[in-house]
C-alpha cells in the first residue's frame, strides 16, 4: 500500500469516528494557528525551491565539466 492510500484511509477513519470535543478555541487562537500553518507552508515551499535549484546547479556543473581539475 502506498503512503497516499494509507493517508486517505486514516483520514476517512478519523472523520468517521469523530466525537464531541467539549473544547473551545477562541478566534485569536484560531487565527494564530492559521498564521503558523501559512508561514510553515510558505517556508517549506521556499526551501523546496532552493533545494531543487541547488540540485539543478549540481547537475549542470557535472554535465558541463566546469570544475574539472587541470
Amino acid at each position: 500500500m502506498t503512503f497516499s492510500k494509507i493517508f486517505i484511509w486514516v483520514l476517512i477513519f478519523l472523520v468517521a469516528t469523530q466525537g464531541r470535543a467539549h473544547a473551545y478555541t477562541d478566534p485569536g487562537s484560531g487565527s494564530l494557528i492559521l498564521q503558523m500553518l501559512f508561514a510553515a507552508s510558505f517556508g517549506l515551499l521556499f526551501y523546496a525551491r532552493r533545494f531543487v535549484t541547488w540540485l539543478r546547479g549540481l547537475k549542470t556543473r557535472k554535465s558541463t565539466g566546469q570544475y574539472d581539475e587541470q
